[in-house]
């Protein structure tokens, strides 16, 4: 069961930034990209989202 946990806390963490990725390809047009090109995308702007988000947060990021 735990593994589950953690499955769900990275799919939690991740799914922000994979909103945002497909957002962004789908209003650009940009070179064609791997899957890993496009995971990495994903945690880049996970990573800026909740840094900026951290101050209206109390400091703490969603998954402790």
């Amino acid at each position: 069961m735990p593994e589950k946990m953690e499955a769900l806390g990275v799919l939690l963490v991740l799914l922000p930034g994979f909103a945002c990725a497909y957002i962004v390809q789908s209003l650009s047009v940009r070179r064609r990209q791997t899957e890993l090109d496009k995971v990495v995308e994903a945690l880049l702007l996970s990573l800026i989202l909740y840094v900026i988000t951290l101050p209206f947060y109390g400091h703490s990021l969603p998954i402790s």
